[in-house]
């Protein structure tokens, strides 16, 4: 008798223990899948930094190219993703999740806004600034 009290104590102190199992290792499975803010402003420094100093700018319905140094460089929507491709080869993705792609011209740069499957929609603009750096001589 005493023994299937014991074993009866034992599984109910399992038994209470299991949802907080469950709801910690989804709250450790949400920290481990970076949220679209921190993948987006990721996107956005590596875009403005190789966008810098760009020139022969082409742009698509939903994707722009520019010439940095002596490569082209082309960001285009993939299925739901958006990739980043060198001299029209590779398969970088930058961007996953997403829904549509709008590129806009801008004098000396771009806009780009991205729709995401969740519809969040976000946007940034761009310029090379190759310009104003070609004036002053080594980037003055």
């Amino acid at each position: 008798m005493i023994e299937t009290i014991f074993v009866l104590s034992i599984f109910m102190m399992i038994s209470f223990c299991v949802p907080l199992l469950i709801k910690g290792l989804e709250t450790i499975d949400e920290h481990l899948v970076p949220r679209k803010s921190y993948e987006w402003n990721l996107y956005t420094f590596q875009f403005r930094n190789e966008f810098r100093g760009s020139y022969g700018i082409e742009y698509g319905k939903d994707s722009v190219s520019f010439i940095k140094g002596s490569r082209e460089v082309t960001y285009e929507k993939y299925g739901h993703s958006l990739r980043r491709r060198i001299d029209r080869r590779g398969h970088e993705i930058v961007l996953q999740d997403v829904k549509a792609v709008t590129i806009s011209s801008l004098t000396n740069g771009v806009q780009i806004t991205v729709t995401f499957t969740d519809n969040q929609i976000l946007s940034s603009s761009f310029f090379t600034y190759s310009s104003l750096e070609g004036e002053g001589g080594n980037g003055q």
